[in-house]
């Protein structure tokens, strides 16, 4: 009994983890499982890509063999529609796994397909440099190719390998020569025929300037005036400034003003301006000093200055001195403009023009020589 006691004591004072503790230690644990799941998961992504790596380039290897022997390389047909067995004994590999990417879930049927590369799927597409002269290169199992591409797409990062053909022109080495269809033959050569590609010229901006399709845009910064006191042609500014005035001599006439209209009265020549009409002289206006009796009873009444010289200013607001004609000399304001010609905004001037076209020419896309518009190509049979 003394012996419990004295065990109880002592696991009193033994520490113990609290739940927070045990909660911290699984979540931990936790994560780095995951990380090593990850990790795993990327090696084994890794070493797929490997292994397709390493086929393509058995397989390379196969084709480069296939063309020394053969003078070509073998149809997109051939190399997609056969079983892994067939194409082992037509290509000399070591073994049919060479056609099988990993992942691919058929064991006999191999991975080269037409279109759409992936990671179960490779890809057997003609090299478009020269293929098109080959018409069978995609119909036929027992066609050929001028050139090939292998495409897969990695596991790891999702990009796309591209491995290419070392040959890119048909060149047989048994049998007898002949030309492709559409081709003329002579002999062991072959000539081809076929229009030129046109191309058109390009647009440039010679006097420099931004290029948008066919139109060169060209800014520059307007020309700043600052604002100015001034005087029309012909008058004479007296002062600066807004005080400054300027004078010009009055306009002379025979009369007052334009108001006035000459009339000869008793053999007298006076200046007259009707100011209306009355029943009576009394009623005239004020400043009548000469009416007349109508045949109807009424009075004209006018004012009568006699003929001379007299001075008027033609510009409104202008005062008369004498002879002299006085006004403020006009403020102009600052404003911008393009001396270089173009359309003002604010602070900047658009120039705008027509892009100078280069001239269009033809040439041979797919080699030959060029004739106006006809290219011609021609090559010697094996």
């Amino acid at each position: 009994m003394a012996k419990t006691l004295k065990q109880q004591r002592i696991n009193r004072f033994l520490p113990a983890f609290t739940l927070v503790e045990l909660t911290i230690v699984v979540i931990v644990i936790g994560l780095l499982a995951g990380l090593v799941s990850l990790s795993a998961a990327s090696i084994q992504k890794s070493s797929r890509d490997t292994a397709r790596d390493a086929n393509v380039k058995i397989l390379s290897t196969a084709l480069e063999k296939y063309y020394r022997k053969n003078g070509e390389y073998p149809s997109v047909a051939l190399m997609t529609s056969q079983d892994v067995a067939t194409l082992k004994q037509k290509l000399g590999v070591v073994s049919a796994s060479t056609f099988k990417l990993p992942l691919a879930d058929d064991a006999t049927k191999n991975s080269i397909v037409t279109s759409s590369p992936s990671p179960t799927r490779l890809l057997y597409s003609a090299n478009t440099t020269n293929s098109t002269k080959n018409t069978q290169c995609q119909t036929s199992l027992t066609g050929y190719c001028d050139g090939y591409q292998l495409q897969y797409q990695k596991e790891s990062d999702n990009s796309i390998v591209i491995a290419k053909s070392l040959h890119d022109t048909f060149t047989p080495v048994a049998g007898t020569a002949t030309c492709a269809a559409g081709e003329t033959q002579s002999g062991n050569t072959c000539t081809k025929t076929y229009a030129a590609t046109y191309q058109s010229g390009t647009y440039s901006c010679p006097s420099g300037g931004t290029l948008s399709g066919t139109t060169c845009t060209n800014t520059y910064a307007a020309t700043y005036h600052a604002a100015y006191y001034y005087c029309h042609y012909g008058e004479t500014m007296n002062g600066s400034g807004s005080s400054a005035t300027c004078t010009y001599p009055g306009t002379a006439q025979v009369c007052p003003s334009s108001s006035y209209s000459v009339q000869n009265i008793g053999g007298t020549n006076y200046c007259m301006k009707s100011l209306g009409t009355a029943n009576t002289s009394s009623q005239c206006p004020s400043g009548t000093n000469y009416s007349y009796l109508n045949t109807n009873g009424t009075y004209n009444c006018y004012d009568r200055q006699p003929t001379g010289t007299y001075y008027w200013c033609n510009e409104s607001g202008a005062t008369l001195s004498g002879s002299t004609c006085t006004h403020p000399a006009v403020y102009s304001g600052s404003y911008y403009d393009c001396p270089s010609g173009g359309s003002l905004s604010g602070s900047t001037c658009t120039n705008t023009y027509t892009a100078t076209q280069s001239s269009g020419y033809y040439y041979c896309a797919d080699g030959g020589t060029l004739s106006g518009t006809t290219c011609t190509y021609t090559y010697t049979l094996p």
